[in-house]
This record gives C-alpha cells, structure tokens and sequence, in this order.
C-alpha cells in the first residue's frame, strides 16, 4: 500500500495536484488538514481520500460536516492515528500526541499543524512511529513538502519528498 500523506496546503491545489502527478502508484490520500478545499483536485483524478479537518478549516462550504478531526485506519497490520495536531499542542512537542496514539492502540500517528517535518520512533512503551509531512501551501523550513507511507510485507517506511 503506497499514501501520499500531506498537511497544511492552505490554498495551494496547484501544489497538491503536482505532488500526486510525481507518484507514480497511489492506494490513497491521507490528508492531515488546513487546506481541506484543495481535496477536490484529487477527487477529480479519482483518487481515494481520508481526511481530516485543521484549525483553519472552519468555512462550511469547503467541508461537509462529516468530516472529523481525527480518524483511526487500518491498513494491513497497522492502525493509524490522523490528526491535525493542534489538540495535542504539537508546536511544543509530540508527547501528548504519542501517547494519546499508544493509548488508542496506533502504531502511527500522522499529523500537521506545524508546518514542519517530521519523523519519530518512540519507543518508550508500545513503538510508535510520529510523522508530519510539512506543509505544501506554508513550509516554515526547507521548502514545500508532503510525505509517503509505504506498508508492504507487514513493514513500515514513511519518506518526505519536495516539491
């Protein structure tokens, strides 16, 4: 299973658009959320997408009301945390994060919010690996990016890419 995770693209459907071009096979999307609107351009190529809502996703419009701000997957062995972060404070750290993961039985937890990226494996307790693909529409550091998960053979590997 290969996603395309991305956050924080703020307006910016022309950067999303071109990090899904880049893939060359995709399962699905997994969006991290502020930019909620720009999912349509994905939803046109007729690609699967889980989502969430950010803090700056507050227009109606943009999103039906069914959109949460937190979701549990499962994808093969693996159940997966997505938020946005900002409930967990995630500017100031990922602790509250990782274990309200661990706590919920998630072996990953992706999220946004700091526009930054960011990868960590804790393993204080049950592991848990954190990622945050940085932002596409408002990078704070090293320019516009997104991130891959791949699982194949009952592993994990998640990677940043640039626009």
């Amino acid at each position: 299973m290969t996603y395309l995770v991305v956050s924080d693209t703020h307006g910016r459907a022309d950067r999303l658009r071109e990090a899904i071009q880049r893939q060359s096979e995709l399962d699905g999307i997994i969006f991290l959320g502020d930019g909620y609107a720009d999912l349509r351009c994905a939803e046109d190529m007729g690609i699967p997408v889980h989502a969430v809502k950010g803090n700056c996703d507050y227009i109606p419009l943009f999103y039906p009301e069914t959109v949460q701000e937190e979701l549990l997957l499962h994808l093969g062995a693996y159940t997966v945390l997505v938020t946005h972060g900002h409930r967990y404070g995630v500017k100031g750290g990922t602790g509250a994060l990782i274990a309200s993961a661990r706590g919920r039985g998630a072996h990953i937890v992706l999220f946004g919010h700091t526009h930054e990226r960011c990868e960590q494996y804790d393993t204080n307790g049950t592991p848990v690996y954190a990622f945050n693909p940085g932002s596409l529409g408002a990078p704070r550091t090293g320019g516009a990016s997104f991130g891959i998960l791949h699982i194949r053979g009952g592993q994990v590997l998640l990677s940043h890419g640039n626009l």
